[in-house]
């Protein structure tokens, strides 16, 4: 086979170059030409040449490798989730095919036209399939929205607290609010932290609730430590002295009382 072009649609024009001696004289005596349009899976009758039929023959496949273009893929589409769900069903059209073989390629989008789409970014692949097993495919995006903000419930009421023995702070633990959303995984920190330390005086907690939308909610309240425990006073001993000479008296020295507070700082 020395060349192929194409011949119509489906059919391919083949000529071969070496043939037998015979072929070339019946050729000269009758006529005929070695150039024959083959369409795919059909069949062509063994050349006549001025009368004669060759006894040789050979066989051609045309084979059909080209996949289905698939025109109009939908282009990306974006939408919201309505209020309290966290999916929503799209629909769209579906992609037509074209092959270059007679016959309407089979075509079939996954997730289908109407399915439910949850929040975020779902890939459609739809895929085309001739007669021939070819596959031709394009794809594109469907991006479901969360706008709806989480609630928290339950956060906490503002505390006081005392100070623990001997300290000037307090570890102070507390409920984390509750987080309610129209999707499942959005997440609540406090910060600080329920059982952190909190020091004397009035310590604000902020706890946050974050969705897997990016929305987010906040409440706070107080946590106020005081210190209720009295400094200590560390007296000195008892002390016996003698009066002054020709006195009934005596002038006494003794060291002031050191005062310890949990919480330091100067004492009078």
């Amino acid at each position: 086979m020395t060349s192929v072009v194409i011949c119509g649609i489906v059919g391919f024009l083949v000529s071969w170059g070496l043939i037998p001696v015979i072929l070339e004289r019946a050729r000269r005596s009758g006529g005929g030409s070695r150039d024959k349009c083959f369409h795919q899976g059909g069949q062509t009758p063994i050349p006549r040449f001025g009368g004669v039929a060759i006894a040789s023959s050979f066989l051609v496949v045309v084979s059909d490798t080209q996949a289905p273009t698939l025109a109009t893929c939908p282009s990306n589409v974006v939408v919201v989730a309505p209020l309290g769900s966290c999916s929503t069903n799209v629909s769209y059209a579906v992609p037509v095919a074209t092959d270059n073989c007679p016959g309407t390629p089979l075509v079939a989008c996954v997730p289908a036209s109407g399915t439910a789409f949850s929040v975020g970014t779902n890939v459609v692949t739809c895929r085309a399939l001739d007669g021939n097993g070819n596959l031709g495919q394009c794809s594109f995006t469907i991006t479901v929205l969360d706008t709806q903000g989480p609630v928290l419930a339950g956060c906490p009421s503002n505390m006081v607290v005392g100070t623990s023995g001997g300290t000037c702070s307090s570890n102070v633990s507390f409920a984390v609010p509750t987080v309610l959303d129209n999707c499942a995984g959005a997440v609540v920190t406090c910060q600080p932290a329920s059982g952190s330390a909190f020091n004397r005086g009035t310590n604000p907690v902020v706890c946050t609730a974050v969705d897997i939308g990016g929305n987010s909610v906040q409440c706070s309240f107080l946590v106020t430590v005081a210190d209720q425990e009295s400094p200590q006073l560390v007296c000195p001993g008892s002390t016996s002295v003698a009066t002054a000479s020709g006195a009934c008296f005596s002038n006494v020295v003794y060291l002031v009382p050191a005062a310890v507070d949990n919480c330091g700082g100067s004492l009078a």
